[in-house]
């Protein structure tokens, strides 16, 4: 089990920061997590273990722990939606 935290672009949906638990890190588990609360094509994400939840207890320390650490940032520009939705 790890966390995802997705970025969303400013006003899109009420938070910038949303925290998401994924099964797998691979893009179709991503993809369906983010999906859950809104259009993942609009939002960047970073992993993380579970151990940095202990450090989360509000939107501005998730926004922190994104900032902060030197995770490597994703997104979905390069994805095959059929493929996600038809697996």
């Amino acid at each position: 089990m790890k966390v995802l935290i997705a970025k969303w672009p400013e006003g899109s949906n009420g938070w910038q920061y949303t925290m998401h638990f994924v099964k797998g890190v691979d893009v179709t588990s991503c993809f369906m997590a983010i999906d859950e609360t809104g259009d993942p094509c609009q939002t960047k994400y970073k992993i993380f273990g579970l151990n940095k939840l202990f450090a989360i207890d509000s939107e501005d320390s998730i926004r922190d722990l994104y900032s902060s650490e030197k995770v490597k940032e994703n997104d979905f520009s390069e994805v095959s939606l059929e493929k996600i939705y038809a697996s």
